[in-house]
């Protein structure tokens, strides 16, 4: 089902989540780095505490006496306006279902229906509340919240949501309402004035209850979780707490939606087969990478779980959309790492694998230092434990690219903070390479630390002004400026990044960059950048949201944010991002993976108008608490599918295949070096289909602490049946062009070898 139909119901208030979760927050300190390693690994697991299933569930209502509901709690005379013609209403959003006035009455709630305690001593202006996300479109009729005690009235707000972590007071989503509530402990049940209250799957909404005096008390469950649905506001606790507002609570108040659950979707887009292709979905994956390490056109997959022996699975595509784990055969086995990427190191024409490790510096060092491992292309690596890239630091992101154009890959590593959180970090490194295997450090020659040392959380290479040579982005955690390295063509790099803009793109203080994501989103030749943040508005309020920031070309080649004026709502946990075009209809979406419990991943869709919505809801893909995400057609059948990584329920990797993008045409192009580096990485590939031209480069490592999408580079058509040019550029200055290349095709490329082509699936 499109989901173009929310346009129609835009003055809601979209606060752009997920569906059938917890409204969770980290609720408390600065959870960017628990562990004193990385964000993504320090937190602690709250979704096993919460049923998922229990947001959409009926209550049995064994604990409410329904005859004690009382129908004239309300003091306004809207309540009893019959006029309301919902049919109409369900109907003008969803006109296109089979049955657009179906609905099902539904009672949305966490509680589990016994009365365990309620809070006292709160003042005028202090306010309990619990947070809702509806599975499908919900009509919001009636509120039920049980009373433990005292009368008087109690004034009642379904308030918006901030950064979906907490309510935000300044936005009430009806008029406020005032109830009568009677001297005993039981539920009541009282209608909204406000009929039309309408809340989409992405649209996280908060019942709240202000207090205009200490009683009526407020009941909460007995239950005890660490899931923190639940909310409180006191003035006390607030000035006890700066520069917090919000508490979270460890029990759920007792406060239920009621109304009409309707339009729901009739499909999803992708379908999760994770265990039916043979990957264990319980393995505790952090970083993942594709690359096709036999030849045989099928993208394999590299997963890392960070930290720890034995923490890399090596899955073998076996071309009939299954995999099998090769981990022992292929040698790599018993490596200590933090991610891996994936590259011709040695230019023999097999994929090797850069092993970066994260050296901890509190005490634990097991002497492990990153290393490489050279693939024979049969499926067997041998590692190089003094390839040079053995620099003793917490490395922490990592990319590849041939800086100087001599056709050897190069390497860059960021590194983090040496001791969290102390401030000191330890300066990234630049290895030039060497053609066999084997790096050089340059890091002092090529200028790359003249920048003061900053905890590195992301890298990627792209060509961000067009001049040929690979610029590198650092994405820098620890309200610490970002770096856009330009290489200036001789060997060396400059930090251009407060020039360009990139640094603190939102003109504030600098945040906590957790990675860059390069493409050209809106197809105009330059490459753009969408940086992923943690931000934390409770007690960092002028602290960076991500950005969406396009580039403006020649002469300046400067960046400026437009994710406000794009229509893209803003949450607090984004650490990933990659731009991928999931439908195939010429234009690059967005997949940004969110950290924290109670945030969940979330596929943007970039529309014709270069507006952006949050299509997570249709596309079905349900990923809470995810780190590292990428993509790939692992089953080659024209688009791209995800796999997606997640720090909760003890890890889980799950993989979603991709059941739309194959309605449209398409073209995927593999690149063979010869006197450039073999894997193709950094070409950059323009292909020009009448009047849609798009250009993508190839990336080597990807994003925070590497996350490598498909080498292939894959274009969507729509339904444009021909393709007019493909044109390469390997060096700078060095073109070519084909002709002729038909579409749906998998067609390798050859440097030196226009207009041949041939198809390699």
């Amino acid at each position: 089902m499109s989901g173009k139909w929310i346009v129609l119901f835009a003055s809601i208030i979209i606060a752009m989540a997920f569906i059938l979760g917890a409204c969770q927050s980290n609720g408390g300190g600065d959870d960017d780095n628990a562990s004193g390693a990385d964000d993504d690994t320090g937190e602690s697991d709250d979704d096993t505490s919460v049923d998922d299933d229990s947001a959409e569930s009926t209550d049995d209502d064994s604990a409410i006496d329904d005859d004690a509901v009382d129908d004239d709690l309300i003091d306004d005379d809207a309540a009893d306006d019959d006029s309301f013609d919902e049919d109409a209403l369900y109907a003008s959003i969803c006109p296109n279902n089979q049955d657009p006035t179906a609905h099902e009455a539904t009672e949305l709630s966490w509680d589990n229906g016994t009365f365990g305690l309620d809070k006292h001593q709160l003042l005028p202006g202090d306010m309990e509340s619990i947070c809702f996300i509806p599975p499908h479109p919900f009509h919001l009729k009636k509120i039920k919240m049980y009373f433990a005690g005292g009368a008087g009235k109690a004034r009642i707000h379904v308030l918006g949501d901030n950064s979906h972590s907490e309510p935000d007071e300044t936005v009430d989503l009806m008029p406020p309402i005032d109830i009568d509530v009677p001297d005993k402990k039981d539920w009541l049940e009282f209608e909204l004035p406000q009929k039309d209250l309408i809340f989409m799957p992405d649209q996280r909404f908060w019942i709240t209850y202000e207090h205009l005096a200490e009683k009526p008390l407020l009941g909460q469950d007995n239950s005890s979780v660490d899931n923190w649905t639940s909310r409180q506001y006191s003035q006390v606790w607030a000035q006890q707490n700066p520069p917090w507002t919000w508490q979270a609570m460890n029990e759920n108040y007792m406060i239920r939606a009621e109304g009409n659950l309707f339009c729901e979707r009739e499909g999803v887009w992708f379908t999760e087969t994770t265990t039916q292709a043979g990957i264990d979905p319980d393995y505790f994956g952090m970083r993942v990478a594709w690359g096709d390490y036999d030849h045989d056109g099928y993208d394999d997959l590299l997963i890392t779980r960070g930290y720890v022996a034995d923490d890399y699975i090596l899955y073998h595509n076996n071309g009939d959309s299954t995999f099998t784990d090769v981990t022992a055969a292929a040698g790599i086995n018993g490596t200590y790492a933090a991610f891996g990427i994936w590259g011709d190191v040695n230019n023999d024409g097999n994929l090797d694998i850069v092993a970066a490790v994260y050296v901890p510096q509190d005490g634990t060092d097991n002497g492990a230092r990153s290393l490489v491992f050279l693939g024979d292309g049969a499926g067997h690596f041998t590692p190089i434990v003094d390839a040079g890239i053995a620099v003793n630091a917490t490395t922490s992101a990592g990319g590849l690219a041939d800086y100087d154009a001599d056709g050897n890959l190069d390497l860059y590593f960021g590194n983090w903070l040496v001791t969290y959180p102390n401030p000191d970090s330890f300066p990234d490194n630049l290895f030039k390479g060497n053609g066999d295997g084997t790096f050089t450090d340059v890091s002092v020659a090529s200028g790359i630390q003249d920048v003061t040392p900053s905890p590195a959380y992301g890298v990627t290479w792209a060509d961000y002004n067009n001049d040929g040579y690979p610029d590198i982005f650092v994405a820098n955690y620890g309200r610490t400026m970002n770096f856009l390295l330009e290489n200036q063509g001789d060997g060396t790099f400059v930090d251009v990044a407060h020039a360009k803009h990139l640094d603190s793109p939102h003109g504030n203080r600098p945040g906590n960059t957790f990675s860059g994501a390069w493409g050209d989103f809106n197809n105009d030749g330059y490459m753009d950048i969408f940086l992923a943040e943690i931000s934390h508005p409770r007690y960092q309020p002028d602290s960076e949201w991500s950005s969406l920031n396009v580039n403006s070309g020649p002469p300046d080649y400067t960046f400026h944010n437009i994710f406000d004026e794009k229509g893209i709502q803003r949450d607090e946990g984004e650490i990933d991002s990659q731009f991928i075009d999931y439908d195939n209809d010429g234009l690059l979406d967005l997949w940004v993976s969110d950290l924290y419990p109670g945030h969940f991943g979330r596929l943007l869709h970039q529309k014709a108008d270069g507006s952006w919505e949050d299509v997570t809801y249709y596309a079905g893909i349900t990923m809470h608490y995810c780190t590292n995400a990428t993509w790939a057609d692992y089953d080659m059948d024209g688009d791209l599918d995800l796999v997606v990584t997640r720090n909760s329920d003890g890890g889980h990797v799950a993989l979603w295949r991709n059941d739309i993008g194959q309605d449209n045409n398409w073209l995927t192009i593999r690149l063979e070096g010869t006197t450039f580096n073999r894997a193709g990485i950094g070409a950059r590939v323009t292909v020009t289909s009448g009047d849609l031209v798009q250009t993508r480069e190839v990336f080597g490592g990807h994003t925070h602490f590497n996350s490598q999408p498909s080498l292939p580079v894959e274009y969507g058509l729509a339904k444009r049946d021909t393709i007019d040019s493909v044109t390469v550029r390997w060096f700078p200055g060095e073109t070519e062009t084909w002709t002729g290349i038909p579409i749906n095709k998998f067609v390798d490329l050859k440097q030196g070898d226009s207009p041949n082509f041939s198809y390699y699936h």
